[in-house]
């Protein structure tokens, strides 16, 4: 058996606490030159796709791994689809601000600007994780941390707007839903701070975990069914449908770590991580025209 087909294994290395580590090659010091290393020669804190083989940044100065966002390595992408995406909804918040929202009142101002700032964090988080996580074992726990916890933010912001308009004026139910949801993301950014959850062996724990949460909106359907009738839901479902079957889609591909596994070296700048990103900028541009669609109809969710 030759070497690439070795690569298809699982890690050589065990990736379990650092107490229990050995260290390989690269563990100490800041490097202050742009040199990228492979896979086998990686610290144990750093091994994370076994089927990424090169273009790794290792022990880099805060200063290099900024410098980074203009080098070629395996995480440029991962740091440019979420940056261009915080960048594209700072925008939409201005526009919804001053084009989109016509004569807003003050709770339509905060459920948009909720749901746009949960969109920014959770993109500029993950920008900055992946750009400075290569820094040094405490800075990426604590940057995957941040991480996640954008990840929360954004699903809690991004039901505001459809439980706000979709109860109309049953303000309990709203209330009831909207404090539902924001405890979901308390447990979120709770469950983010323990340093287990951010390990490999959890990744598809994190994926169910967030697609649990983020499909918490299934549960609220039923009722304003039930409330204005299915006929009338039912454009408001659909579309949240397929934005739900984005994130689905995205996250299977992040847990599954597809195309890389199946051709190891061959993505190593463009593998599952860009692709998830793409599908969360995606899923997220279209939940955005959900909250305008929901707003826009918001008269038929009136008493």
């Amino acid at each position: 058996m030759d070497k690439a087909e070795d690569h298809t294994k699982e890690p050589r290395f065990d990736l379990g606490e650092p107490s229990e580590q050995k260290s390989l090659l690269i563990d100490e010091g800041f490097v202050d030159s742009f040199e990228l290393t492979k896979f086998e020669n990686l610290p144990f804190w750093l091994q994370d796709n076994q089927w990424i083989r090169t273009g790794y940044r290792v022990n880099f100065s805060f200063k290099l791994c900024a410098t980074s966002l203009f080098h070629k390595h395996n995480e440029l992408l991962c740091i440019w689809t979420h940056l261009l995406g915080f960048v594209t909804f700072f925008i939409l918040m201005f526009l919804t601000w001053f084009y989109f929202l016509d004569n807003p009142d003050a709770g339509d101002v905060i459920v948009f600007t909720v749901f746009l700032l949960g969109a920014q964090c959770q993109m500029l988080f993950s920008t900055i994780f992946h750009t400075f996580n290569c820094h040094s074992p405490d800075a990426l726990k604590w940057l995957a941390r941040l991480d996640y916890t954008g990840i929360s933010l954004m699903i809690v912001g991004s039901y505001f707007p459809p439980l706000y308009y979709g109860f109309g004026c049953h303000n309990v139910e709203r209330i009831v839903y909207l404090v539902l949801v924001s405890l979901f993301g308390v447990a979120g950014v709770c469950v983010s701070m323990f340093p287990v959850f951010a390990t490999p062996r959890f990744r598809v724990v994190r994926t169910v975990f967030f697609i649990i949460f983020g499909w918490f909106a299934v549960f609220p359907m039923p009722h304003m069914a039930f409330l204005f009738g299915f006929a009338l839901m039912w454009p408001l479902m659909w579309r949240e449908l397929i934005m739900g079957i984005t994130y689905v889609l995205g996250a299977v591909v992040y847990s599954t770590r597809v195309p890389e596994r199946w051709w190891p070296g061959k993505f190593d700048g463009c593998g599952s991580h860009v692709i998830w990103h793409m599908f969360s900028n995606a899923a997220a541009l279209m939940q955005f025209y959900v909250c305008l669609y929901v707003y826009y109809n918001r008269q038929d969710y009136a008493c």
